[in-house]
Order: structure tokens, then sequence, then C-alpha cells
């Protein structure tokens, strides 16, 4: 028989001999001794790495925790520094509110020494009160001085002409004694008219201010007077053409600018009858100008003076002072004001100076 390890045949022998045998056997354990030897390298080697990595986390997390403590630390400097400063603005409007209440506790001292006794917080308040409104009707008085010395200025009323016979109005001549004759009648008219488009836009800063004889302005042709009446002509054209009705239409001018004058506060024997801009001038000097407040002994002087000036033309003529003699707005009262609790105490200007429904 023939040994399947060692003999040379092409034929598959499966039996062999004992030195086969035992070369095969020492062959397999040699190649399991290098297999455990590998084996035993690569747990080596996989130890040293898990070794390696166990000990690599650690430094990493120390660098995470390293840099956590530095942002802390970091914004807790931050927090620190916002709270002194606001610490700081603490301590300051402390500061502040004590001295606000050393300041409030002085003057309660001093309020408490000179208001007497049996005062009541009512009559504190109404006293302010009383003051504020003083102080309102001050500068509104002052205003509208202001803005009438403005418009007057603007018209060159002022600063007046030094003439002895004229006045002028946007370089327009007017005489002083109120006779026309010896002037251009349209010189005359544009200077009347340029009077009444003044006395019209007054009002808007003179409130209230209704004159006595109702104006239209036209330029040369403006017109004064009422438009209806029995006599036909309660309204007249400022054109200086010899009629009767010019001479009646400069009269209710001169009692317009008369009123005009009064209104402020002026006396009616500081004013002269016929020159209607000097009065303006002396109206831009007085110091009254903008309390529209009249005295009413003045305007009961002026309604005497104009029915004395204008008298009936004949006993049938009815209706005549009727259209001629003007309509006055109820004059405000010249009193001392009194301390009340009515808010009208608050108005700057005084109610009773507007036209009533009986004077319309």
């Amino acid at each position: 028989m023939q040994c399947g390890g060692c003999a040379k045949s092409h034929d598959q022998v499966y039996l062999l001999c004992a030195n086969c045998t035992s070369s095969t056997i020492q062959q397999k354990r040699t190649m399991l001794t290098a297999l455990r030897a590998d084996v035993a390298v690569l747990r080596e080697k996989a130890a040293s790495s898990l070794k390696d990595d166990v000990h690599a986390e650690p430094d990493d997390d120390d660098d995470v925790l390293a840099q956590d403590e530095a942002r802390d630390e970091a914004e807790l400097l931050a927090l620190k520094g916002a709270l002194d400063i606001e610490r700081i603005k603490l301590a300051k409007m402390l500061h502040m509110l004590g001295k606000r209440r050393d300041l409030l506790a002085h003057t309660k001292a001093r309020l408490a020494e000179t208001v007497p006794a049996d005062a009541t917080d009512m009559d504190f308040i109404m006293q302010g009160l009383y003051r504020v409104s003083r102080w309102n009707e001050q500068n509104l008085v002052a205003v509208r001085r202001t803005k009438v010395l403005q418009l007057l200025q603007l018209v060159k009323v002022i600063p007046a002409d030094k003439s002895a016979f004229f006045r002028t109005i946007m370089h327009l001549p007017l005489p002083i004694s109120g006779r026309f004759e010896g002037l251009p009648p349209d010189v005359v008219a544009a200077g009347l008219g340029r009077i009444i488009h003044l006395l019209l836009v007054l009002p808007k800063y003179l409130s209230p201010l209704v004159y006595p004889y109702p104006m239209v302005h036209n330029g040369s042709m403006s017109t004064i007077g009422r438009e209806t009446s029995d006599e036909g002509a309660g309204c007249h054209t400022l054109y200086p053409d010899g009629s009767l009705g010019f001479g009646r239409a400069t009269q209710m001018l001169q009692h317009n600018v008369l009123y005009l004058c009064v209104s402020q506060g002026m006396l009616l024997s500081d004013l002269h009858p016929s020159d209607m801009l000097g009065n303006l001038v002396a109206l831009s000097e007085h110091p009254e100008l903008g309390s529209c407040v009249a005295l009413e002994s003045e305007l009961n002087a002026l309604r005497q003076q104009q029915r004395t000036a204008t008298p009936r033309a004949s006993t049938n003529d009815a209706t005549l002072m009727d259209h001629v003699l003007p309509s006055y707005a109820e004059p405000s009262r010249n009193q001392t004001p009194v301390l009340t609790a009515s808010m009208l105490d608050w108005n700057v200007i005084d109610p009773r100076a507007l036209p009533t429904k009986r004077d319309m």
C-alpha cells in the first residue's frame, strides 16, 4: 500500500504513513503557535490603543471645562461692571431724591409760614389758577400788541412822518384836518381804502372787536355803513365826489377808528376827532394796546359825542338816526377779578365783551 503523503502518484490516496502524519501534525502545531503569537500581538495593540484613548478623552474634557470657566468668569466680570454702573446711577438718584426731599420740606416750611392758618387747600388751588390765568393773559396781550405793531409797520403807518398837515399810509397822504378838498380824489380814495383794509384785518388779532359801522374793502371804491335803510343811503362809498354821502362815510370811518382806540383802553380826550392815522399812531404807543378792555365811561362818551354830531335832519325822517348812529357791542366791565371756582376765570377774554344777540 502506498502512502498518500510521500508516494509519487497522481491517485488520490487518503492513507498517510507515520512520518507524514507526524510531520503534518508538527506543521499544524507550528501554524497554531504562530497564530497564537499574532493574536497576542494584536491583543496588545488593541489594549494599548484603548489605553491611549482613555488617556486622551480626559484631556479634551479638561480643555472644554477650562474654556467654560473662562467664559463664565468673563460674563461674571461683565455683570459685575454693569452692576457697578447701576449702583452708581442708583446712588446718584438717591442723592437727587434726597435734595428734592430737602427742597420740598423747605418749600413746605416757607408755605406754612406765609399762608395763614385758616386757609384751605381750595384757596391755594384758586390762587394758583389765578396766577396761571394772569400769566396767560399777559402773554396774550404781549402777542396781540406785537402783531398789531407789525401790521402798522407793514402798512407804513409807523414810524409816522413828521408833518404838521398830513399823515401817510402806504405813502398815500391824508390830511390831519379831515378836509380832503386839496388832494386828488383817487389818492384820497386809495388812502381811505387802505385804512378800511387795515381796520378789517385788526379784529383778527384784537378779538373780540366789532365795529359800530360795517365796512367792505373794495380798493378805492370801499364802502361803509349798513346796506339796508329806509332812507336809501345807508351804505356810502369812500370816494370824494363832494356829495353828502362821502361826508357821512368819512364820519363813520373816523368813528370806527375812535371806537378801535377806545376799545383798547384809550381815553377819548387823548384822541383827535378827524386825524385817523394820528389816532392809530397814538394807539401804537398806548401801553394798554392788546388788552381789549374798554372803559365804559369812554364808550358812553363816544356814543354821546356821535349823537351830538349827527342831529336829525327833520322830524319826518325817523330812520336817519337808526342807520347813521352805530350799534355798540356790550363793553367789558373793568372790575377787580374775584377768585371763584368758576372755569370762566380761565378765559383770557372777558366773555361779556362778546356781542349779544340783541346787539347783533
